[in-house]
């Protein structure tokens, strides 16, 4: 079951791991989520909630993703 399925279903990030859509910027870890199209504001709004979720892990820039 998928926590955002309406964001899941547009995504082109499909099956990449976290080190191919989040980098270590600045000290700060940047997300590069890509859609197949402009998302209504709704979902935009889902986007910025997927993004605080997320943002709440831990993320290790040592430590190999897989």
């Amino acid at each position: 079951m998928w926590v955002f399925p309406r964001l899941h279903s547009l995504s082109l990030n499909y099956g990449e791991k976290v080190g191919e859509v989040c980098v270590w910027v600045e000290s700060e870890w940047r997300w590069s989520l890509r859609w197949r199209r402009a998302r209504f504001v709704w979902k935009s709004i889902m986007e910025e909630d997927l993004l605080r979720l997320i943002s709440q892990t831990n993320l290790n820039k040592e430590v190999k993703d897989f």
